[in-house]
């Protein structure tokens, strides 16, 4: 029995299940492995946009602390919450 594990865009793959010996699977053996298979996809989504956002962070870091000028940034209490090395000195 195998399901499709599916992705936003594509699928990311196929989980499959194999029994040593012949039989039929029933509704619920194929509702509980695409239900695994759907958290597999969601596992993997995740993963990837927690990739992205470390990967924006980390040019937006670079980007900020490689401007000439005084860069602060507050947040809505009004504390600092990042300041590039020319507004440090």
């Amino acid at each position: 029995m195998s399901v499709i594990i599916a992705g936003s865009q594509q699928p990311f793959g196929v989980l499959s299940v194999h029994s040593t010996r012949r039989r039929k699977f029933t509704a619920d053996d194929i509702n509980f492995l695409q239900a695994i298979a759907n958290i597999l996809a969601e596992v993997i989504e995740r993963r990837r946009g927690e990739e992205a956002v470390r990967e924006g962070r980390e040019w937006l870091r670079v980007t900020l602390a490689s401007i000439g000028d005084a860069v602060i940034a507050t947040d809505t209490r009004g504390c600092v919450t990042f300041m590039n090395a020319v507004a440090g000195a």
